[in-house]
């Protein structure tokens, strides 16, 4: 991991190589994939793609827009970079060349080695809630790709990672249950699943979760849960302490 100074204007490391004009940077570097970049729901390589990293409120049909963001990737080639700022930054990931637009006074942190080597590093930057890239993708094209596998004994994504691979696995039997019909059986699948997945979460983080007045929690029927969604933490913390019900979100359909 190296820091380069807002004021270079070339650097070499490793396989690449860094020219940079103020708020512009270019990479030259050889790669077939390129990922991170945050939460995405478009694509899990961004190579042929010009990627704006800004907050943008978005529900439902979101393409490229995303209020998780980061301005780190990382190639298939063993080069990532992060861009050490909070404000706009795009980057535009063409064939062996990247080019980035950033704030002029803006440092770039750059990293060599294995996908689970730079992901470690990037977190070491900010601790294990960093959020490297969130892929909303079908779980069965993530266990496909080996992606989960790939980050499963990464610090601080181990938990998160092994949760969604342990809840893949009752995949088959809901759809089976869907196939046949049977609603009642795939719900309580469904509500296994999830709160397997919470548990495991709150579990690896040790987080104390404290229930107010818990006999109000109803045992059936339908009920409105509401959740201020500071983070992702409410999600699972939800899917922890609702044990009983098949959650489904909604949100403003104006966001």
């Amino acid at each position: 991991m190296k820091r380069i100074s807002y004021k270079t204007r070339t650097a070499s490391y490793g396989r690449a190589e860094l020219s940079r004009d103020g708020g512009k940077l270019r990479v030259r570097v050889r790669y077939h994939g390129a990922y991170g970049m945050g939460e995405k729901y478009d694509s899990l390589n961004q190579k042929g793609k010009t990627v704006v990293n800004q907050v943008r409120e978005k529900f439902c049909f979101q393409g490229d827009k995303t209020y998780c963001t980061t301005p780190f990737f990382w190639t298939d080639t063993g080069f990532g970079l992060y861009v050490d700022t909070c404000e706009v930054t795009t980057f535009s990931f063409q064939d062996d060349n990247i080019e980035v637009e950033l704030p002029e006074r803006a440092d770039v942190i750059l990293f060599s080695g294995t996908p689970e080597e730079i992901i470690r590093e990037y977190m070491s930057l900010f601790g294990p809630a960093a959020t490297c890239f969130m892929v909303q993708y079908p779980l069965d094209k993530l266990l496909e790709e080996n992606i989960l596998k790939l980050i499963d004994n990464i610090a601080g994504f181990n938990a998160i990672a092994g949760a969604v691979l342990s809840v893949g696995q009752y995949r088959k039997t809901i759809d089976a249950a869907r196939e046949a019909g049977d609603f009642e059986k795939e719900r309580e699948e469904i509500i296994k699943a999830t709160n397997e997945w919470g548990s495991k979460v709150v579990d690896y983080f040790q987080a104390d979760v404290n229930i107010i007045n818990p006999e109000n929690l109803p045992d059936h029927g339908p009920v409105v849960y509401i959740c201020n969604h500071q983070s992702y933490a409410d999600i699972l913390t939800f899917f922890y302490v609702i044990r009983k019900h098949q959650a489904s979100f909604i949100a403003k359909d104006a966001l």
